[in-house]
């Protein structure tokens, strides 16, 4: 019984129709270090989400300033807002523009975080 609600549970946290995911680790970051880019095409009304697991910081308290941009090119990118991330999920809502995406880190520490997952 424990392995079928483990998996019910496994199976309602991630999106049915999500439009795409990717798994992903950071080492060693500083302000200001960015993600990989994502492209969001719009096609579905899935919540932009980044999941920390395994977390670790030169602190005792693991806290990370996540800011999400949409690109411009020859533009400054958009800002669509700061989610502090305590080795959990930061989520952004549904982008309603398509474009290509990441998300930077804007806190003081160094911080390391063994499982990312980044779902739009």
């Amino acid at each position: 019984m424990a392995g079928l609600t483990a998996i019910a549970t496994l199976a309602s946290s991630v999106p049915a129709h999500a439009e795409g995911s990717r798994a992903t680790y950071i080492r060693g970051w500083q302000w200001g270090q960015e993600s990989g880019r994502w492209r969001d095409n719009h096609n579905d009304a899935v919540s932009t989400r980044v999941a920390f697991e395994t977390c670790s910081a030169d602190t005792t308290t693991f806290s990370a300033p996540l800011v999400l941009y949409r690109v411009r090119p020859a533009l400054p990118d958009v800002g669509h807002g700061t989610r502090i991330n305590t080795c959990n999920v930061s989520n952004w809502g549904t982008m309603t523009t398509s474009g290509d995406y990441y998300f930077a880190y804007t806190g003081t520490r160094i911080i390391s975080v063994n499982d990312v997952g980044i779902y739009w």
